[in-house]
């Protein structure tokens, strides 16, 4: 090759070169707002030509990468994701079922038995039974609007639990596909690297919400292992979906693995979003459930044993004020007045005795001691303790999962930060590549056209 001939390949290979770092560099200033982006480095190295080094060619546009902080970055996203779950259920829970003036329940116990204390101090007044008749009938009705609420909760959270699991399960066929496509690209100046950036977004969006771990195997796939299983294995994924449950009548998660085969994995099911949902169903929520039913049946007990130990204005005894449950399970929305007391409030006890009728009170009374007494939860507590017990427990997982919730954001938004500035954009550096590039193209396209004139000039002569 002639020395004016090398020296336009050497020109021409430069001004390739500088003109893909100019493309690049323009693109990562583009980019340096975009959520997830990498930069990217064009790689140069010398050109060899017959034996000898001859300009510049480019190796490779590859992007900033930092194994170890998006690990990290991945982790604090589970996290939050769990956290996260939790604390917005916890919230909407405390406000249903923890409110700040006191509870139904709460209120409606200390109307009953404030009208048990009225009856007692006129114990042969009809309206005053019916009082109680009707305070007994609130009892009732806030046990069972309570339960309500408790099961309105969790079919929200199965609700919810069902569009995640769908999410999931779509993000887990993206992130297989995306597997395929950045094995199969060809090499072009933002390939593969725009697959890199949508694959590392993808899988940190579904482990935030399955949890579990992110791995890479050595042909560079990147696998979601969680639930027990391989969500995703290189380019193949599992389908995830929900199933009523015959018994609980709650849904459960279902993988379906590559051969169709199914499997239950709700047990599993402890990190990301779906952790956080199912936590709140099946131990907040059903701690909430276990409480208020077996306060519910504490009061069914404990008022029939004052009431049917009494007397009637008919003189009759034996009547239960309540009727419910034979058990704790199922007590505070089953909780109803007795339908045979109900039918007239001459039926209400005030007695101990038929021959003391009207005057006696003695039944009024032991029945307004009841209040006071700790007939609740094994005889530890009063029926007023305890309710205020189960509402200050919602009120306390809230304020500590909005804490845990703080923490997770405050952490997952610490290594998105580190992530970003390891391989995010810096303005000012790329803005000092562009104008090096630019220069380093304009001085090749000098030669080159130098190279023009001399040989325009040699034609010439």
């Amino acid at each position: 090759m002639s020395g004016l001939s090398a020296t336009l390949y050497t020109a021409g290979a430069a001004l390739r070169a500088h003109q893909l770092g100019v493309q690049t560099a323009g693109a990562n200033v583009a980019n340096a707002a975009t959520p997830g982006y990498s930069a990217r480095q064009v790689i140069l190295a010398a050109n060899p030509q017959n034996g000898a080094l001859s300009g510049v060619t480019v190796v490779s546009v590859s992007r900033k990468d930092e194994p170890f902080l998006r690990a990290s970055s991945i982790r604090a996203n589970v996290q939050n994701g769990y956290a996260s779950a939790r604390a917005d259920l916890l919230s909407q829970m405390e406000g249903v079922l923890a409110p700040v003036d006191g509870s139904r329940v709460e209120h409606a116990l200390e109307s009953f038995f404030s009208s048990a204390s009225a009856l007692a101090s006129d114990p042969s007044s009809v309206a005053a039974r019916q009082t109680v008749l009707t305070q007994a009938r609130a009892i009732a009705v806030a046990f069972n609007s309570t339960a309500a609420d408790i099961s309105a909760l969790s079919s929200q959270v199965d609700a919810r639990l069902s569009s995640a699991t769908t999410h999931a399960s779509d993000l887990a066929r993206q992130l297989a596909e995306l597997n395929q496509r950045v094995g199969s690209s060809a090499p072009s100046p933002d390939q593969p690297s725009s697959l890199l950036d949508e694959r590392d977004r993808v899988a940190k969006e579904l482990a935030g919400i399955v949890g579990g771990d992110v791995l890479t195997d050595k042909d560079g796939n990147v696998n979601i292992i969680a639930l027990g299983t391989s969500i995703v294995a290189g380019k193949e994924a599992l389908s995830l979906s929900t199933a009523r449950n015959a018994t609980s009548g709650k849904l459960d998660v279902v993988v379906t693995g590559y051969g169709k085969e199914s499997a239950v994995v709700t047990a599993r099911a402890t990190q990301g979003e779906i952790g956080g949902l199912i936590s709140v169903r099946d131990r907040d929520l059903m701690a909430q459930t276990n409480a208020l039913d077996a306060l519910a049946f504490d009061v069914q007990t404990a008022v029939n044993g004052v009431h049917q130990a009494g007397v009637g204005l008919d003189g009759a005894s034996g009547r239960a004020l309540f009727a419910g449950a034979s058990s704790k399970a199922g007590a505070a929305a089953a909780l109803r007045v007795d339908p045979t007391t109900a039918q007239s409030p001459r039926y209400v006890t005030a007695a101990s005795s038929a021959t003391t009728l009207p005057g006696d009170n003695r039944a009024a009374l032991a029945l307004a001691a009841l209040y006071t007494q700790p007939a609740a939860s094994s005889g530890t507590a009063t029926f007023a303790e305890a309710e205020r017990s189960r509402a200050g427990s919602v009120a306390s997982a809230a304020q500590n999962a909005n804490t845990d919730r703080d923490d997770a954001v405050a952490q997952s938004d610490l290594t998105a930060s580190l992530l970003s500035s390891a391989t995010g954009v810096s303005t000012d550096e790329e803005m000092i590549q562009l104008a090096q590039f630019q220069r380093a193209y304009q001085a090749s396209a000098k030669v080159i056209a130098t190279v023009n004139e001399m040989l325009d000039t040699l034609v010439k002569l």
